[in-house]
């Protein structure tokens, strides 16, 4: 294989169907290329063994599995297999993930550590594959925050998928038989590696992987690595204590649902753990609803009423005896103008009164002189009459 190195260098063919664009990335156990198919023009990443490792049967059985494991799991947020090539390399070609990964995330974000909403639209979908991936009895046994990539999705959203399924294993046909490894063989990368694996245990399950998320959603919220230590001997020993910072004292603003969450996934004895991704997501989006920002509900709007007139301005402390004052004398105003009323009334009756006591009194003297002149002429004719006689 090494004679054939140059063949990956951009333009090199691939079965006569891939054509090497450039290099993505190159790990200990294998490189990443950008490779287009000839016939499609479609772009899509191409994992190349390291051939150093590969030579063993080991190697080349578990990079076999692989591409079969992530070629049977089809879900939105696994990296999908969709092919393989034999020449001049072998390799697996798989769906093309535009972005980094959850590690330079954490890298480029401040404190190394994501806000809620972040981890939201991260871990909720991982513990969805990776439910999905358990129900096919799949452990991947290697999660990392370098296996988990980040593509932008709709509206800037970040799309995460899982991939590098490089040591998963699939149990056997009966669903209670656990996969055994060899004693003393330790497969995962250190500070995700749950304590069972440390241990070497003959079997492991899905809740190894739930360990893993623990540990990498811990970093996420924390900006700090779980379980670092100086060596790799005292970091195992700290991982099968369970002997870390409580994540509460490292953020303390951290919500304690979240909190809680990451301590319960990294429970040393398997049976404290969540038993399956479906509960940890459950807590988890719990968890993180608590804290985020919830819609105000939508009401009717209603008809504004019209403004009600201003209340009088209320006066200053200090001038409450001038306002006394003005409203005594306002009042004495009042009761003055309301007697004067009242008197002039009473003198208009007076007069119309007099008016009608003078009138009678001139009806009576027109009366009496009336009388006056009778009598006269009764008695004139009387005189008049003794007269005659």
């Amino acid at each position: 294989m090494g004679d054939d190195k140059s063949l990956l260098e951009p333009g090199g063919l691939l079965d006569n169907r891939y054509e090497v664009v450039r290099k993505l990335a190159e790990g200990g156990m294998a490189s990443i290329y950008l490779v287009r198919h000839l016939g499609l023009h479609s772009l899509h990443a191409l994992k190349v063994p390291d051939p150093r490792i590969f030579h063993s049967a080991d190697a080349r059985h578990r990079f076999t599995t692989e591409g079969r494991i992530q070629a049977l799991l089809r879900h939105p947020h696994i990296a999908q297999v969709t092919d393989i090539v034999i020449s001049p390399v072998p390799g697996l070609v798989m769906e093309y993930v535009e972005g980094g990964t959850l590690e330079d995330l954490l890298s480029q974000s401040p404190g190394g550590r994501l806000d809620l909403p972040t981890l939201r639209q991260i871990f909720l979908p991982v513990l969805d594959a990776m439910q999905e991936a358990h129900g096919h009895r799949v452990v991947h046994r290697d999660l990392t925050p370098s296996n988990i990539l980040l593509a932008q999705g709709h509206q800037g959203r970040v799309h995460p998928k899982v991939t590098d399924f490089g040591i998963a294993k699939v149990t056997q046909e009966d669903p209670d038989q656990k996969y055994r490894t060899r004693t003393g063989v330790l497969l995962g990368t250190r500070p995700y590696m749950s304590p069972e694996q440390i241990g070497g245990a003959s079997e492991v399950d899905a809740r190894t992987d739930i360990f893993a998320l623990g540990a990498i959603l811990y970093e996420a919220a924390t900006g700090r690595v779980a379980f670092d230590a100086g060596t790799d001997f005292e970091m195992m020993k700290r991982i099968t204590e369970g002997n870390f910072t409580p994540p509460e004292q490292v953020v303390p603003e951290l919500p304690e649902g979240l909190c809680q969450c990451i301590r319960k996934a990294m429970a040393v004895d398997p049976a404290g753990r969540f038993q399956d991704c479906a509960a940890f997501r459950a807590a988890l989006e719990q968890a993180l609803e608590e804290r985020l920002p919830k819609p105000a509900p939508e009401v009717p709007v209603a008809p504004v009423p019209a403004p009600l007139p201003a209340p009088a301005p209320v006066p200053a402390p200090r001038s409450r005896g001038l306002v006394a004052g003005l409203l005594l004398m306002g009042g004495l105003a009042v009761l003055l103008l309301a007697g004067l009323a009242s008197t002039l009334s009473n003198l208009h009756q007076l007069r119309e009164d007099n008016e009608s006591l003078q009138a009678d009194y001139q009806a009576e003297k027109q009366d009496n002189q009336r009388l006056s002149q009778d009598l006269d002429t009764a008695r004139s004719k009387a005189r008049r009459s003794e007269a005659e006689a």
